[in-house]
């Protein structure tokens, strides 16, 4: 995906981690439905590049055209999601090395 340029990281703070700051069960099948309805909405605006669960957070990571429509797709359903506390960065990485340790 050589015009991926740009990085999003949708971090959605667990709201009942077990003692190692992960999911149980039931909130893991929430996230991933919810994951399951972004990458619907991006399409084909954005890559994903996998997920990760560790201190009681679920961070989502996209790679996208820097001229997409990912930013206002992904501001799109974070608004509809209020029942999460969700942060969203994203920065330019062409090589992505965001997510380097995965590859």
């Amino acid at each position: 995906h050589p015009l991926c340029e740009m990085h999003a990281a949708v971090t959605l703070v667990l709201r009942e981690p077990n003692e190692d700051g992960l999911t149980t069960a039931e909130e893991g099948e929430a996230l991933n439905a919810l994951e399951d309805e972004l990458l619907a909405d991006l399409g084909d605006g954005a890559v994903s590049a996998g997920s990760e669960t560790r201190s009681g957070e679920r961070i989502l990571h996209f790679y996208a055209p820097e001229s997409g429509r990912a930013p206002s797709t992904i501001d799109a359903w974070v608004d509809r999601h209020p029942e999460y506390s969700i942060r969203v960065a994203g920065r330019r990485d062409v090589r992505w090395e965001a997510t380097a340790a995965w590859c």
